[in-house]
């Protein structure tokens, strides 16, 4: 997956910096990373990188790069990380028909094209991106959202095992698999991460969903089951009124 920063997803941080941002303007950039205030003494702007892919989403914020700065930024400048990892949260976090966690290719409220980076949207998400976020969640300390996207991709990653392997998609996408051991793999560089993005019932429709899955084979000898029941016990009170 190579991985393009463009217009949408400027990086104004190459070390340690000083500048304040505002993330309410981040559909213009990375979140709020394109736009510093006043330099101080000693500040040395970074370039700008630009790429295709976000001429082609029209300069807005994309998740795949976004994941990727999100892994990487605690290591720069926590504090700054902080702030920009709860906009990422909140901007691209997402959980499609209610079953679990999952990350847009695309802010809430705008939609586009999937490309090789992202791969195909499935209701927006990106399963490239969701695996990228995961190791951004461990490395901005928020063990809560890594384990439940990390528990929501044992069900949807199609995972298949063996004696001592483990692969998803079949093991069709072997990129897949190192990417997602790279995730897993993220060291938290933030101490005290932020506060939990999703609630423990979030599983619950998950559950309910498997639970009807899993029942639905037996459904039917249920029923037959209930209704052979219901004539028993009729069958003794005829004998009596006869």
């Amino acid at each position: 997956m190579a991985v393009r920063l463009g217009g949408g997803d400027r990086l104004a941080a190459a070390g340690r910096h000083g500048h304040r941002r505002d993330p309410v303007r981040a559909d213009r950039g990375t979140l709020g990373a394109a736009f510093p205030g006043p330099a101080r003494p000693g500040d040395r702007p970074a370039p700008a990188l630009r790429g295709r892919a976000d001429r082609r989403a029209g300069g807005r914020p994309r998740g795949t790069s976004q994941a990727i700065i999100q892994r990487f930024l605690p290591e720069i400048d926590s504090g700054f990380a902080r702030e920009q990892y709860r906009t990422f949260r909140d901007r691209f976090l997402d959980r499609p028909l209610a079953l679990g966690p999952a990350i847009r290719e695309y802010p809430h409220g705008a939609d586009g094209p999937g490309d090789v980076d992202s791969g195909p949207l499935i209701l927006g998400i990106s399963l490239s991106t969701t695996v990228v976020a995961l190791g951004a969640a461990q490395a901005n300390g928020d063990a809560s959202l890594a384990g439940a996207l990390a528990g929501f991709g044992e069900f949807a990653g199609l995972p298949v095992g063996t004696l001592d392997t483990k692969r998803y998609a079949f093991g069709l996408v072997p990129i897949g698999d190192a990417f997602l051991a790279w995730s897993k793999s993220a060291i938290p560089a933030i101490a005290d991460g932020p506060e939990p993005a999703l609630s423990g019932w979030w599983r619950l429709p998950l559950l309910t969903v498997l639970l009807v899955i899993g029942l639905g084979p037996w459904i039917p000898a249920i029923r037959r089951s209930v209704r052979a029941r219901r004539r028993a016990h009729r069958v003794p009170h005829d004998d009596v009124r006869a």
